[in-house]
Formats: structure tokens, C-alpha cells, sequence
């Protein structure tokens, strides 16, 4: 058993041995005197900056940018953006930084509008005086606010929130 318990603990501290060696340049591992060392490369960014261009073309084909965005403002921040950081911007990096300039709260509230109008939601009773398109009218005007006054980031959950907030409110205000 003493043999066991002696072979364990010679194998633990043949693991925990190794030594890590950070360099700007790369990696070493080091496992003196059990293995010879080991040079492990960085990534490489996986991610450079577009051009203001392609920023531009990837706003427009993406749904949820250019209905939250204004590509045209948000591709020349970015522009600025990528030109002001440099090597160390990478697109997502840019991205981060510039997500909250340009947003188009208007097209926001008017998809939301469009939304509403051809599917309004279940807990909606037109009467006379407020019709569906003015309860539409409401949830867009209210979803846009929202939006305005919201820090980013806008993950779909937040988006939903709104969308929710907003129907509440104007079913209130009817």
C-alpha cells in the first residue's frame, strides 16, 4: 500500500511540474526533466477590420443592423473607428465600441408598427375610439422610445422586452 500511495504522489508531481512561460512572442512549456519543451504559437486574429465598404455592404444584408441601424452613420464610425485603433482593432472590437452611435429609432418603430398591424397582439379589444392602428401606432412610438433610451447591447431578449413594454403601456393608455 505504502508503495501505492508513494507511486501516486511521484505520478502527481510529474503533472503539476510543468511551468508556464508567457513571451510577447509565444508560449513555452517547459517540463524539465521529464519531456523536452514544447512552443506553443498565439492565435492569429481571427477577425480584421473590414474596410468602410464592406462594413457598409455587411449593414445593409444583415437584418436586425439595418433595421436598428443606419448603416451609412454606423459604417463612417466605424471607418473612424478602425482607423483611430489601428493594429488592435479587429472588426469585433470596432463593432463594440461603435454600437451605440447611429441608431435609426424611427425604422425601428415603424417595423414595429408594421408588426403590430398584421398581427396585433392576442390581449388587443379594437373599439371605436382606438382602432388597431392607432394601438399599432402607440407600440411603435413607445418601442422606438425605448430603444432610443437603452444602453446597448440589444440581444433579441431585450428587443422582445421592448416589444412587450410598449404593448402594455399603450393596452393602458386605451
Amino acid at each position: 500500500m505504502r508503495f501505492f500511495v508513494l507511486s501516486i504522489t511521484y505520478f502527481i508531481s510529474l503533472l503539476t511540474s510543468c511551468i508556464f512561460i508567457n513571451t510577447a512572442q509565444a508560449q513555452q512549456i517547459d517540463c524539465w526533466p521529464h519531456c523536452e519543451p514544447v512552443v506553443m504559437r498565439p492565435m492569429v486574429e481571427a477577425d480584421p477590420p473590414m474596410s468602410k465598404e464592406a462594413f457598409f455592404n455587411f449593414c445593409e444584408n444583415d437584418t436586425k443592423f439595418s433595421n436598428m441601424f443606419e448603416c451609412g452613420c454606423l459604417s463612417e464610425s466605424y471607418d473612424s473607428m478602425r482607423i483611430q485603433l489601428g493594429q488592435d482593432g479587429g472588426h469585433e472590437a470596432i463593432k463594440q465600441r461603435i454600437i451605440d452611435t447611429c441608431r435609426n429609432t424611427k425604422r425601428a418603430g415603424e417595423l414595429m408598427y408594421q408588426n403590430c398591424v398584421g398581427s396585433p397582439p392576442f390581449s388587443f379589444n379594437p373599439t371605436s375610439e382606438y382602432s388597431v392602428q392607432h394601438f399599432c401606432q402607440c407600440v411603435g412610438d413607445k418601442y422606438a422610445e425605448l430603444y432610443k433610451a437603452a444602453p446597448p447591447p440589444y440581444p433579441q431578449a431585450t428587443l422582445n422586452n421592448f416589444q412587450l413594454e410598449a404593448q402594455y403601456f399603450c393596452k393602458v393608455a386605451q
